[in-house]
């Protein structure tokens, strides 16, 4: 179980970092840049848009040269950083963003990120606590932090995060998914189970509330509710080989009891 449940997490903290950059060029105050920023900022939207962030990252910095009250084009440096994989340098160019512009939502998203893609984990919590400080009950930014939580096994606290964010927003399937997931890493199998069939309720074919929810039957011998379970489970890619491999697994067990049932109906038998 654990080795899937890593893999989905892994993947939800890949999709937080995917941002998308504006359009617009323009400094913290709204006001719009000059024309040969604006220029430079738009050629390196098109190369950032066609995956060549060596290319992007130049425009990006010519567009911030040309004009430094540009802070779009500052901010897309520390994106095409990151998916350059300097996190480093990343995480200091966005913390002059947010030096320019303390409500800088992007950034205080990103600025976490790439702190702990460079190691640095505790700086990474710091900033998410930061920003969800300065920018409010942004949803994205408690996702995030939960997720690195859940990613050093700290699920505790990573069950408090996202509790506080499911009673700002109840039904957001996004919330309840990553908790159902960190209350089962934290051991609380019965309310993963309860938060599962919560989403169930929205999605019916969710296929990480369907493996927990497999996983409750198959751990409490409800091996019925089970094999449903891991039968709709094994409609998914991702959930697909796990939920065969318990369905197997399943099918073993029962067909052992049914030959202990037959052997003790013929033991019995024999005695009378």
């Amino acid at each position: 179980m654990r080795q899937f449940l890593k893999i989905a997490i892994i993947a939800i903290s890949t999709c937080l970092i995917i941002l998308v950059l504006s359009g617009d060029s323009q400094g913290a105050d709204g006001v719009t840049v000059n024309q040969e920023s604006g220029v430079a900022y738009r050629e390196g939207l098109e190369q950032f848009n066609a995956m060549n962030y060596d290319e992007a990252l130049i425009l990006f910095e010519e567009a911030y040269r040309l004009d430094q009250r540009n802070i779009n084009a500052l901010f897309a440096r520390g994106l095409a950083l990151v998916r350059l994989g300097k996190h480093s340098e990343a995480a200091e160019i966005l913390r002059e963003v947010l030096s320019r512009d303390e409500h800088f939502e992007k950034a205080h998203q990103l600025l976490p990120v790439a702190l702990a893609n460079a190691g640095d984990i505790e700086g990474a919590l710091a900033a998410y606590d930061s920003g969800i400080e300065l920018v409010g009950d942004n949803t994205s930014l408690a996702l995030g932090k939960a997720v690195l939580l859940t990613k050093i096994d700290r699920h505790d606290d990573a069950v408090k995060v996202l509790e506080q964010a499911n009673e700002r927003d109840p039904d957001r399937t996004e919330i309840l998914e990553k908790l159902a997931y960190a209350y089962r890493e934290a051991g609380d199998f019965e309310s993963a189970f309860v938060t599962s069939q919560n989403i169930l309720a929205q999605v019916p074919d969710h296929a990480l509330a369907l493996v927990i929810t497999g996983d409750y039957y198959r751990f409490g011998g409800e091996y019925s509710e089970a094999l449903d379970a891991y039968r709709k489970a094994e409609n998914d890619i991702e959930t697909k080989a796990y939920a065969e491999h318990y369905i197997e697994e399943i099918n073993r067990i029962l067909e052992e009891l049914e030959i202990e049932r037959e052997f003790e109906a013929r033991m019995n038998a024999t005695n009378e």
